[in-house]
Formats: structure tokens, C-alpha cells, sequence
């Protein structure tokens, strides 16, 4: 989920599904027949450097660029930028973030559209051929219509699962990070980092340093 929870809002738990079994069925949202249609030369699904560097890039020569990303802000992984005072304070002079807010001021200027906290949840061809892309953001789905359609996700975190993967305090590489470079949290103070991937070393390093 990457709802960001505000202080009006009441989180609750849903309420469990009914067990087809028992004959029950349950209450499913119907689909919307006529939704608002975004038409654009190029869409990216995906804002982070590859994303933003395609839409820099295009945007330049002239193509009407239009950039989606799940997270409240673009960067990705590797150049996610801060959402809190206290990660601004922490990644402040950050040659990584930096570099990262400069690219997406540089691709702003050039015009892209930027639809953030936006998922895409299909794609198929309208009848004419064309591209169709189903995206649901800001609380309202819409339809995206681009030329051309340039998926820039990046890569997944794939855990292995083990016992006791689920408990408080073991996370992945990525989860580490998001805590310290988007809300200047540090996950722990005694920290184990299993692995020797790249990503985990910049990791170690930043847990060192705060």
C-alpha cells in the first residue's frame, strides 16, 4: 500500500471475505463504463533514472511526455528523494539525492506531466490498434492513450521467504532505505545485513554514517 496516512484519516481493518462455500457471495465494486482518457505521444510507467531519463531525452524533442510512478515522488530507488523534514536534515548534501533532484527539476522544465501515487491496473488494444493503458490515481481511474508506451519499472525485490521473515524488525535492503532516505528513520541500531550485493553496501554504509 502506498497511501500516505494523514491525521484525519481512520485506518481499520477489513472486514473478511464470506467463504463461498457457504453460499455467500461477497460485495465487488463494479467496473466503471465511462472513464476520463488521457492522450499523450509517450508514456512512461516508471520514475525513476531510466524513466526520467527517457522522458528528459523525448521531452526534448519535442514529444508530449507523460511519466507514472506509484510513489508519492519521483527518483525510484536509486535516487528516491526525501518526504520528511528530518530525511531532508539526513540526505542533506547527499551527492545521490542531489544528483536525483536535479534530473527531475531538469525534466520538469522540459515540460513532462508527472502523475505520482498513480498505479497502472491493465493495458490491452482499443479497437482500432491503439494502446490503452488503465491507471487509477488520486482517487479516480482513468484511461491513458499514448504512440508510444515505455515501461521503465526497475528492478523487484524478490526475498527469499525463511522462518521468521515476517517479524518485527527483518526487512529487506530496499525497506532499509526507504526508512532512512525517504523519512530519515533508522531501522535499527544493531543491524545484521545478510548478503554482499552492491545495494546492500551502500545500505551499510548509510546505517554507518547515521
Amino acid at each position: 500500500c502506498m497511501t500516505i496516512v494523514d491525521d484525519d484519516m481512520q485506518v481499520l481493518r477489513p472486514a473478511a471475505r464470506p467463504d463461498l462455500a457457504t453460499g455467500q457471495i461477497a460485495d465487488l465494486c463494479g467496473v466503471p463504463q465511462s472513464l476520463t482518457t488521457r492522450t499523450m505521444d509517450v508514456l512512461i510507467v516508471g520514475a525513476g533514472p531510466a524513466g526520467l531519463a527517457a522522458a528528459e531525452v523525448l521531452a526534448a524533442a519535442g514529444a508530449k511526455v507523460t511519466v507514472i510512478d506509484e510513489r508519492p515522488s519521483a527518483g525510484g530507488q536509486y535516487f528516491k528523494q526525501p518526504s520528511t523534514r528530518s530525511a531532508t536534515e539526513r540526505v542533506s548534501g547527499d551527492e545521490q539525492a542531489l544528483s536525483g533532484a536535479a534530473l527531475i527539476g531538469q525534466v520538469r522544465d522540459h515540460g513532462v506531466t508527472f502523475l505520482s501515487a498513480t498505479v497502472v491496473w491493465g493495458a490491452a488494444r482499443d479497437d482500432d490498434g491503439s494502446l490503452i493503458i488503465a491507471c487509477y490515481g488520486s482517487g479516480h481511474a482513468f484511461y491513458c492513450k499514448p504512440k508510444i508506451l515505455i515501461i521503465a519499472t526497475g528492478a523487484y525485490e524478490r526475498p527469499t521467504p525463511v522462518r521468521g521473515w515476517t517479524l518485527p524488525g527483518a526487512m529487506t535492503t530496499g525497506a532499509a532505505q526507504t526508512l532512512l532516505r525517504s523519512y530519515g528513520t533508522v531501522p535499527g541500531r544493531r543491524v545484521v545485513i545478510a548478503g554482499n550485493g552492491p545495494l546492500n553496501m551502500q545500505v551499510a554504509n548509510e546505517l554507518r554514517k547515521a
